[in-house]
C-alpha cells in the first residue's frame, strides 16, 4: 500500500501515519558520539583513582527494522548495530579502541511508541576493546559484553517521524544519552570501563583524531573495511524537473578516505528506497555517482552541469537525453537531464580514481525526474580503498 503525504501538514501526515501501515521501514544511520557531551572513566585497584578517559569519538552504525502494519501507534522491529568504533585517551595507558566482535552479533528488539514520544529497547553489545598497553605488553584484546540501554531519544513522535520521511533523512532523530558500564580485565586484574556518550545521527562515518585513528584501524577492520554513507532518496545531482523539490547530492571527500587517483574504489548499494513516499523500504537501488575536482555543486533550477568540476570516469550513465542528434544536426530536448561525466553504482563498481578527482559526489538516479516524492530512510553506499 502507497500513502502520499501532503507536505506541510505534519498533523494529518501523522494521523495518517498512526493508522496505516505498509511493510517494513528500514532506518539506517550513523550513531555518532557528541564528543564535548561524553566522558569516561577506567577503574582497578591498579589505580588510587579512576583514571579518565579523554577525547572519546565513534559510532555506532545502526540499522533500524520497523514493521509498519496495522499500526496502533506503536512500532514492534529490530536493531542491530552494524559497524561499532569507538576510541578514546586514557590517562597513563594510552589509546583505547572498541569494536564488533567479528564473531558475534550486536543487537535486539525494539518497540517505539509513538504516541508518547518513548521507545523500549533490549539490545546486547557483543565487542571487543583494547588499549595501547594491552598490545604493548602482547595481552591482546578483552571481551567488551554487556546489554546496552540504547535510549532511541524523544526525535519519534508523530511529527518529527513523518517529518524525516517528507525531507528523507533521519539525521537528528534520534539525539539521546547512553551509557557502558564494562567489568573486564587489565593486566590481570579487574577493571570496570564506564563510558557516557551523547548520541546524535546522520548520514557520515564518525571522524577521530589521527593517532587515534591510525592505532584503531587495523581493530576496525576486523569488521571489514567497507564504510557506510548514507543517501537522501530526494537528493540529485541532474538539473531540477519544474519545481521538484529536489535535495543537495552527497559530496564525499577522497582525501580523507585516504583515496589519491589510481587507486581503485570498491562502491557498492547497501539497502533501497522508493520513488513515491511510502511506509517501506521500495525496492529501488539506483545510484549514480560523479567524480570532482572540487566540492561545488550548482544549485538545481536552471543548470544542467551542477558539478562543475566533473571529472569524467567509468561508463557514461544515460539518463533522459539533452539533445537529439541526426544528419541535420542537433535537437535540444526540453527537460533531459544527462551529462557526460556519470557513472552508474549499483549494485556494486570497482572505479579507478581518475587524475585530478578529490571528491566524489553520488545521488539517487530517479527515471520518472520526481525526487520530491522519494521515500527511504535505510539507503546508502559502502565505499573500500583498495
Amino acid at each position: 500500500m502507497r500513502i502520499k503525504l501532503l507536505r506541510g501538514v505534519l498533523t494529518a501526515a501523522a494521523l495518517t501515519l498512526l493508522t496505516s501501515g505498509c511493510g517494513k521501514l528500514t532506518v539506517r544511520t550513523w550513531a555518532t558520539i557528541v564528543g564535548g557531551d561524553s566522558s569516561g572513566s577506567v577503574d582497578a585497584a591498579l589505580f588510587s583513582q579512576p583514571l579518565p578517559i579523554n577525547r572519546l569519538q565513534g559510532g555506532f552504525l545502526t540499522s533500524i527494522a520497523l514493521h509498519t502494519n496495522d499500526l496502533d501507534g506503536i512500532l514492534n522491529g529490530e536493531i542491530a548495530l552494524e559497524d561499532v568504533r569507538m576510541a578514546g585517551d586514557i590517562t597513563t595507558i594510552g589509546a583505547m579502541c572498541v569494536w564488533n566482535d567479528p564473531t558475534g552479533f550486536s543487537g535486539g528488539s525494539l518497540a517505539v511508541d509513538l504516541l508518547s514520544q518513548q521507545s523500549v529497547t533490549d539490545v546486547f553489545l557483543d565487542a571487543k576493546a583494547t588499549t595501547n598497553l594491552n598490545e604493548l605488553l602482547g595481552l591482546g584484546s578483552v571481551d567488551f559484553e554487556q546489554p546496552v540501554d540504547f535510549d532511541l531519544g524523544g526525535g519519534l513522535d508523530p511529527a518529527g517521524f513523518v517529518g524525516a520521511l517528507g525531507t528523507g533523512s533521519s539525521a537528528g532523530l534520534f539525539e539521546s544519552q547512553t551509557q557502558l558500564a564494562n567489568a573486564t580485565t587489565l593486566l590481570g586484574v579487574s577493571a570496570t570501563f564506564s563510558v557516557d556518550v551523547a548520541i546524535t545521527n546522520g548520514p557520515l562515518p564518525p571522524s577521530f583524531d589521527p593517532d587515534l585513528l591510525d592505532f584503531c584501524t587495523p581493530f576496525f577492520a576486523q569488521q571489514g573495511t567497507d564504510l557506510f554513507y548514507g543517501i537522501n532518496p530526494k537528493s540529485s545531482y541532474l538539473i531540477r524537473n519544474g519545481s521538484d523539490a529536489v535535495r543537495n547530492p552527497l559530496v564525499i571527500s577522497l582525501d580523507e578516505l585516504g583515496a589519491q587517483p589510481g587507486d581503485t574504489l570498491h562502491l557498492k548499494t547497501v539497502g533501497s528506497y522508493d520513488w513515491l513516499t511510502t511506509l517501506r523500504d521500495g525496492g529501488i537501488t539506483k545510484l549514480g555517482g560523479v567524480f570532482s575536482a572540487t566540492n561545488e555543486v550548482l544549485p538545481a533550477s536552471g543548470n544542467l552541469n551542477r558539478v562543475v568540476a566533473a571529472v569524467d570516469a567509468g561508463p557514461d550513465l544515460q539518463t533522459w537525453p539533452t539533445q537529439l542528434c541526426g544528419w541535420l544536426g542537433c535537437l535540444h530536448l526540453f527537460g533531459g537531464n544527462d551529462i557526460a561525466e556519470d557513472f552508474r553504482i549499483d549494485p556494486a563498481r570497482d572505479i579507478v580514481v581518475p587524475p585530478g578527482a578529490h571528491f566524489l559526489v553520488v545521488a539517487p538516479i530517479d527515471d520518472w525526474k520526481t525526487w520530491g516524492d522519494n521515500s527511504g530512510l535505510g539507503f546508502g553506499l559502502t565505499i573500500a580503498v583498495n
